[in-house]
């Protein structure tokens, strides 16, 4: 789903919601999940996630919520910002004048209407992957991820248990 919404609880733990084409769900990221939490904290909106884990059903108190235990980010887009324009005389950051009326220079007090607005794409440091909680917060039925995608032990029996 695309993240549409993020924000950092009391104690760290982080809630954000996920939208796809059936609805909106509430997800949580609780900071006892040590690595996935921090991964959590670098979540942008825009990014286009999986989310696993258990669900906690709807209360009086909260919405039901999907309490994550592994992230999967299918695609990360660039966070696209405006900025004002470097002045050409001395360096410094334009300030606007209003709209259509052009920017003027704190500093050296030049003023133009030549000049725009500059697009900064700015990068997340997450890569697109299958991000875990740390080791000491996984719960007995929680795969390691050198496990991901490979067959189970048990594929054979042994030996049969009578003769």
């Amino acid at each position: 789903g695309l993240i549409v919404d993020k924000h950092v609880g009391k104690g760290g733990d982080i809630f954000f919601k996920l939208k796809d084409s059936t609805g909106i769900l509430e997800c949580a990221i609780y900071k006892e999940t040590g690595f996935l939490n921090s991964v959590g904290h670098l979540l942008d909106r825009e990014m286009i996630v999986e989310a696993c884990g258990g669900i906690r059903p709807r209360s009086s108190s909260h919405s039901m919520t999907l309490n994550v235990e592994t992230l999967h980010i299918i695609r990360i887009y660039p966070k696209i910002t405006l900025r004002n324009p470097v002045c050409p005389c001395c360096g410094a950051r334009m300030k606007s004048l209003g709209f259509n009326k052009g920017f003027k220079c704190k500093k050296c007090g030049f003023k133009s209407t030549n000049v725009k607005k500059s697009i900064e794409l700015t990068y997340s440091i997450l890569e697109p992957g299958v991000y875990l909680p740390s080791p000491r917060a996984y719960r007995h039925l929680t795969l390691p991820k050198r496990r991901f995608g490979k067959r189970p032990y048990y594929n054979k029996l042994i030996s049969p248990w009578h003769g």
